[in-house]
């Protein structure tokens, strides 16, 4: 008789069946207020300093410690364990589910439908805060997670394996899932549907939003935007305030790293950035450009299908249509468009030179002021160009365009000749 009693004590408290903490013997709490209180199994414990409210079970071997609050339709079960060592500032947990070998400590929030179990941990001032007051249909932290320092997890967000969120600033809401080893803190955010894993850092103020996924061994930080359904892998580090978004992808070893004082970087479309790429300063990677090999990239904007590979030098340029700029070229400023090329050891720069068409600028060539390279004209050697070279014209061995000369047709231009006005066909040399 003495447990039916109590049976009939928590379902009347809880509105529930009498199989509280699944038939479990135990008995009904009284609060430190007097009031009634949860049904607690004979073999958990709750400190007399705990509420809890009669609508609440704590079954199996769970432990709840200090000045705890469990209220609404909670359930703490199996070896978890709960902690509130501060009176004015209580662990609190409401319509949640806290099982297994899960730890909640001092100043943690989690409420509104969350799931804490397996090995995971809600540290000291975390919130775990969903939407609903249905069990299980928050956020939930499991495996051997970590939540501490301040940091929230919110709506349906779900945190696994070993990652660790901690900080006041750190945000995980909205279907965001983290799971493998991933660390994130700072002030960082991950929302929407983005996925974070593998040994991945995440942190400053950077925002992991929309599908996005960053994952291997990649870091983001300072105060980066990742959107989309870009990419960040392998061991790649995206920093400072740039913007990779739509199916954009940086992987490799690429570092894209802002500079403070310039504007963003922006990476979108479905351009790739990788290897061991670096960017930095103020440059646009889009369309399906591609930047990698050990190539550096500042003050530029690369579009449409261009390429920088290798160990090429870019800065102050617009690189567009399908051109190539590789090897250990230099290129400093200007255009360089449709299916041209700069390669090998070439320059172009020193003001606003234009190679473009299907022209190419290879071996030690050099390209500057105003000097205009289309068609399929072609400057090698150790020539030097400020005019315009044009057609099939070419250029090489150590001759000279000023910037008055022009080389087209099917005219070469060699050995140490120097050219001044226009020519048109046959060989000039000296």
């Amino acid at each position: 008789m003495k447990y039916s009693t109590i049976f009939i004590l928590s379902a009347f408290y809880s509105g529930m069946t009498f199989a509280q903490c699944d038939s479990a013997p135990g008995a009904v709490r009284t609060n430190p207020d007097s009031s009634t209180g949860a049904f607690v199994a004979s073999t958990a414990h709750v400190d007399s300093t705990v509420f809890t409210s009669a609508t609440t079970e704590i079954c199996g071997n769970a432990k709840v410690y200090g000045y705890a609050e469990i209220t609404g339709t909670s359930i703490i079960d199996g070896e978890a364990q709960i902690y509130s060592e501060d009176s004015f500032n209580p662990t609190e947990i409401e319509n949640s589910r806290i099982i297994d070998n899960a730890m909640i400590y001092t100043g943690a929030k989690v409420k509104n439908g969350s799931l804490i179990k397996d090995n995971g941990r809600v540290g000291e001032e975390a919130q775990v805060i969903g939407d609903s007051t249905v069990l299980d249909s928050g956020p939930h932290v499991f495996e051997d997670a970590r939540i501490f320092d301040g940091a929230q997890l919110k709506n349906k967000a779900k945190i696994s394996g070993q990652v660790v969120v901690r900080g006041t600033g750190v945000i995980v809401e909205n279907e965001a899932e983290i799971s493998g080893k991933a660390i994130i803190y700072g002030s960082a955010k991950v929302s929407d549907k983005a996925k974070v894993f593998g040994r991945t850092e995440i942190s400053g103020n950077a925002l992991i939003k929309d599908e996005a996924q960053v994952y291997d061994l990649a870091q983001v930080h300072g105060d980066a935007e990742i959107s989309g359904n870009a990419k960040i892998y392998g061991f790649s580090q995206v920093g400072g305030e740039t913007v990779v978004s739509d199916n954009a992808e940086v992987f490799g070893h690429a570092h894209v790293m802002l500079v403070r004082g310039y504007p963003e970087i922006g990476i979108w479309e479905n351009a790739k950035v990788f290897d061991q790429a670096e960017l930095a300063e103020e440059v646009v990677v889009k369309g399906s450009a591609l930047v990698h090999g050990e190539a550096r990239v500042k003050n530029t904007e690369i579009g449409d299908k261009a390429s920088i590979s290798e160990r090429a030098q870019v800065s102050n340029s617009f690189v567009y249509n399908s051109a190539i700029v590789k090897g250990d070229a230099v290129v400093t400023g200007g255009d360089i468009c449709e299916y041209a090329q700069v390669y090998g050891q070439a320059q172009v720069g020193n003001g606003e030179p234009r190679v473009c068409g299907s022209s190419q600028v290879f071996e030690n060539a050099k390209v500057e002021g105003d000097a205009v390279i289309e068609g399929r004209a072609l400057v090698y050697g150790e020539a030097f160009v400020e005019g315009i070279v044009r057609q099939s014209g070419q250029v090489f061995g150590e001759a000279t365009v000023e910037n008055t000369g022009v080389v087209q047709g099917n005219a070469k231009v060699f050995g140490t000749a120097v050219i001044t006005t226009e020519v048109n066909t046959g060989e000039f040399f000296e």
